[in-house]
């Protein structure tokens, strides 16, 4: 976890990073591939639906965590985010609700996934693609489960309509909001 003073770059060189691997993914891969087309229009509405379906999951996770003495301990971030200026918050929350759903959808969604359908049966690879993006977020433990199923859903989703889009939709709705709540609860 970052120091206060090393917020502002921490996040700067994560998004630089996160935009070279952007480069090293669309130079392997063409954009139809990667699931880049618009998508159905119906997949917007399932996307729509998934966020506040997917919020009450995690609220509902933090619940049982608490209930079952299993500690929930809230993101170290927030202690980092608490000593940070306005415009450090705008940054982490500019990346943390657009940059990064962006990079991982085209990463997971876009990227891992196909070739994961072309290795095992659709179902299979749709719940491997859930699992690797709930465990790259390994660093919040509490939260590995339900990102394991909003992976699996966002995999789905992906491969039901053809496109990476509607769940980068849903990504940046999701962060967007527990984002929002996070700073807002460490507003001063």
């Amino acid at each position: 976890m970052p120091a206060p003073d090393d917020l502002l770059p921490g996040v700067l060189g994560t998004a630089h990073s996160s935009m070279l691997v952007c480069v090293l993914v669309l130079r392997r891969a063409a954009p139809g591939a990667l699931g880049l087309g618009p998508g159905p229009r119906w997949a917007w509405g399932a996307a729509l639906a998934a966020v506040p379906m997917f919020l009450a999951l995690s609220a509902t996770w933090a619940w049982f965590l608490e209930v079952a003495g299993w500690g929930f301990e809230p993101q170290q971030m927030l202690a980092v985010l608490s000593e940070a200026t306005h415009t450090e918050r705008m940054v982490v929350l500019g990346y943390g609700a657009v940059g990064a759903p962006l990079v991982e959808e085209l990463v997971f969604r876009g990227f891992l996934l196909p070739p994961l359908e072309r290795r095992a049966e659709r179902s299979g690879a749709i719940v491997a693609a859930g699992a690797v993006f709930g465990l790259v977020h390994l660093s919040d433990p509490a939260a590995v489960l339900p990102l394991v199923v909003l992976g699996t859903g966002l995999a789905w989703l992906r491969v039901r309509c053809g496109s990476v889009w509607p769940g980068v939709g849903v990504h940046v709705l999701n962060n967007a909001i527990a984002l929002g709540v996070s700073l807002n609860a460490v507003a001063p």
